[in-house]
């Protein structure tokens, strides 16, 4: 069976023909420097204009640091739930961790409040950008449910061990 005849633009003809005619009506005495023909910044390209995320309230940034520090108590905690022992006991740690964990949930529930009353802040900023701070605001809160989930499923294999632990002492 023959081939359909296919209709289509070769679009990097297209760009490179508009490239080219971009180029002609340059000034000739216009010095560019080569970065500046990159279609993506290099990373050692330290303009300020080159960064995109310059804009990102410092409230969103707690907020990713506050979760990747939970994130880092829960794996300790998973680790130290499961150890059982009467000399290497890991309720000190445990505890100290537990402590740590409430105080950034508290810090991560401020946060994202802060989050969503920056939507509202200036009478120009508009719907969108309200409702999107709002849903950012919705899904840190989100995020630290589900790291309080984590939480308590730890607890929960530690109540376990210490079970066991305690049946094998009056075993013996």
């Amino acid at each position: 069976a023959p081939l359909p005849s296919l209709h289509f633009t070769s679009r990097s003809k297209e760009f490179l023909s508009c490239a080219r005619t971009a180029a002609r009506l340059l000034p000739p005495n216009l010095q560019l420097p080569p970065s500046a023909l990159h279609l993506h910044p290099s990373p050692d390209d330290d303009d300020d204009n080159n960064h995109h995320y310059d804009d990102v309230p410092p409230s969103i940034t707690d907020a990713l640091t506050l979760l990747s520090h939970s994130d880092s108590l829960l794996s300790q905690l998973e680790t130290l739930v499961k150890r059982r022992g009467h000399t290497n006991d890991p309720s000190s740690s445990i505890q100290s961790a537990l402590s740590k964990f409430e105080t950034i949930s508290s810090n991560l529930a401020q946060v994202a409040v802060s989050i969503a009353t920056e939507g509202r802040i200036g009478v120009s900023r508009g719907e969108q950008r309200r409702r999107h701070y709002e849903l950012v605001a919705q899904r840190v809160r989100d995020m630290g449910k589900e790291r309080v989930e984590k939480l308590k499923s730890l607890m929960e294999i530690r109540g376990e061990v210490i079970k066991s632990q305690t049946r094998r002492r009056k075993l013996l």
